[in-house]
């Protein structure tokens, strides 16, 4: 025969286990709301870092095309301020060098 003071252990029992339940679920929710909190920051910093490879590449990619373009000025000068004969020389070598034999 179920007596009061089963229902009442059990009931107990029952309020209990829901109590520590529910301080586990806290634990984890505040451990998984931490986790995430480092996951962002983790996340923030590559894309902070990604903006400075991508920021650093254009600078590269910038510099590359200033010293090619630095350099066809030169030769550009270079044959401008060559004599003309000089300038002549030069073509018939450069014919020379490509004439089929």
């Amino acid at each position: 025969r179920v007596t009061t003071e089963f229902w009442a252990e059990a009931i107990g029992n029952g309020k209990s286990m829901c109590r520590e339940a529910a301080a586990n679920l806290r634990e984890a929710a505040d451990a998984l709301g931490e986790a995430a909190a480092r996951a962002r920051a983790h996340a923030d910093t590559f894309d902070l870092a990604h903006a400075e490879v991508e920021t650093a590449d254009a600078v590269v990619l910038g510099a590359k095309r200033k010293r090619s373009e630095e350099k066809d000025e030169t030769a550009a000068a270079a044959v401008a301020a060559a004599p003309p004969a000089q300038q002549q020389l030069e073509e018939e070598d450069s014919d020379a060098e490509y004439e089929p034999e």
